[in-house]
């Protein structure tokens, strides 16, 4: 198996996007990459794993916003109070299971 290396301008014309924007990514340590010399070089599968990792983010933010403005709803139209927020917690986090292999000690919501 032979690692695959990626210029910027590669990585560029993947995203769709000018050099000068892969470069500034990779200086700020957004985007993985390395030097050599003064060239910035990606391995594909760095690239691969930081495009999936976007997309789960992307996720996370969503369903995150989904229970928080669960939250928020049933606290406007309920008579909860401060005590009942555990409750409403778990009643609202049962919609949202975790998914299967998560870690017991990891919050995934």
């Amino acid at each position: 198996m032979s690692i695959q290396i990626m210029s910027v301008d590669e990585v560029a014309e993947l995203f769709k996007v000018k050099p000068v924007t892969i470069r500034r990514q990779s200086e700020l340590g957004e985007l993985p990459g390395f030097k050599i010399g003064k060239s910035w070089r990606f391995r594909r599968i760095d690239i691969e794993k930081f495009i999936d990792e976007q997309i789960a983010q992307k996720k996370f933010s969503k369903k995150a916003t989904r229970l928080w403005d669960d939250i928020h709803d049933e606290l406007k139209v309920s008579e909860y109070t401060g005590n009942d927020v555990p409750k409403l917690v778990s009643q609202i986090r049962a919609k949202y299971p975790k998914p299967e292999g998560a870690n017991e000690n990891q919050d995934s919501d």
